[in-house]
């Protein structure tokens, strides 16, 4: 699962790579807010019942997930600049706490719910 989650970040990071500044520290922002996000249903599975109603915002947050990815895919790899992973930087300090905090939720809550277990396997 942490392996999952590392090589979820450098291919995020792979792809924010390609892109131009803007774009770049959009997604990246972005996609900090849904680990946050996810985090935050995840902190409030407490028990089968509330793993239940977590699922579709799991989902719906996963959604929003691939929907940044690929909007990346679809920036001009050739316009990346130094200036552009200067930018990058800045944001890996708040990318890996929120993937962290993230990890730690999800293994918590795979203990509590199956059916949690699974949808997040989509992650």
């Amino acid at each position: 699962m942490l392996r999952t989650l590392s090589l979820v970040g450098v291919v995020s990071i792979a792809l924010l790579m390609a892109g131009c500044k803007n774009e770049m520290e959009s997604a990246l922002s972005d996609t900090i807010d849904k680990t946050n996000d996810m985090t935050k249903v995840l902190k409030g599975v407490t028990d089968e019942a509330s793993a239940k109603a977590a699922i579709p915002k799991v989902k719906t947050i996963l959604a929003d997930i691939k929907a940044i990815d690929a909007r990346m895919e679809k920036v001009d790899k050739s316009k990346f600049t130094e200036k552009d992973a200067a930018a990058m930087f800045k944001y890996l300090e708040p990318m890996a706490k929120a993937q962290t905090e993230l990890a730690a939720e999800k293994m918590r809550v795979m203990k509590i719910s199956p059916d949690l277990a699974t949808a997040l396997s989509g992650m």
